[in-house]
C-alpha cells in the first residue's frame, strides 16, 4: 500500500473492530475490513473474499471422517465459537432456517486462543474461520470440515461515502482477494492430505 499510496501510515484501531460502522461514520478510521452482512446506504463497499466458517476438531474425532458436517450432527457437541454481534447472529439464523437449533449447545468465547485450546484438548468442536487456525491446520492437530449447509461470512473493504474517495481502499481490496485466494487453495491442499491417526505418547518415569 506505501509503493502504491506514498506517504500512507497504516495504523490498526482494535476497538473499533465490532463497531466498525459507527467507527467509519464518526471518522474514527478511514478503511474497515468488515463482514458485510447488512448492506449500509452511507458506506461503499469493496467485497473481497468470502470467510467460510467450518467446524474445526481434532484428527480423531468421529466428525472427521466424513467430507462434510450435517449441522444435525452438531446437536449433541458442545460447540465453541466466538462471540458474534446480533446482527451476524440473524445472518446465522437466516441463512439456517429451522435446522439452527441443532446449535443448542453453542458456547460463546471472546479469544480465538481459548477455542483452539478448548478444540485441541478434546473439550469440544469449533466453528472458526479456516484462515484463523491456519498454524493448527498445517501442524495436523486440528482439522477442519466444511459445514453441510455452507456457512461462507462476506468480507469487504468499506469507507464511508461522505468522506472524499479514497485510493489506498482499493489497493487493500486488491491486496486481500490475492491473499484470500492464496488462503483458500492452501486449505483445499490441507483437505486433500491423507487422513492420519494422531501419535499416542506415553509418559516414562
Amino acid at each position: 500500500m506505501r509503493e502504491a499510496v506514498p506517504g500512507t501510515r497504516v495504523e490498526v484501531i482494535v476497538d473499533a473492530t465490532r463497531r466498525a460502522t459507527d467507527a467509519l461514520l464518526r471518522g474514527e478510521v478511514d478503511i474497515a475490513v468488515t463482514p458485510w452482512l447488512d448492506p449500509d446506504p452511507r458506506l461503499e463497499a469493496r467485497h473481497v473474499f468470502d470467510e467460510e466458517i467450518a467446524v474445526a476438531m481434532r484428527p480423531d474425532d468421529p466428525l472427521a471422517r466424513g467430507a462434510t458436517v450435517p449441522i444435525a450432527a452438531l446437536a449433541d457437541r458442545r460447540v465453541l465459537t466466538h462471540e458474534v454481534p446480533a446482527a451476524e447472529l440473524a445472518w446465522i439464523r437466516a441463512t439456517f432456517g429451522r435446522a439452527v437449533v441443532a446449535l443448542r449447545n453453542v458456547e460463546r468465547l471472546p479469544l480465538t486462543e481459548a477455542i483452539v485450546a478448548l478444540t485441541k484438548s478434546g473439550e469440544g468442536v469449533s466453528l472458526l474461520g479456516t484462515w484463523t487456525i491456519q498454524d493448527e491446520l498445517e501442524s495436523g492437530r486440528l482439522v477442519t470440515r466444511p459445514l453441510r449447509p455452507a456457512l461462507e461470512r462476506p468480507f469487504a473493504v468499506v469507507t464511508a461515502r461522505a468522506r472524499p474517495a479514497d485510493p489506498r481502499a482499493d489497493v487493500l481490496a486488491t491486496v486481500l482477494r490475492a491473499w484470500a485466494r492464496e488462503k483458500k487453495s492452501d486449505v483445499r491442499a490441507l483437505r486433500k492430505r491423507p487422513r492420519t491417526t494422531p501419535a499416542k505418547l506415553s509418559a516414562r518415569s
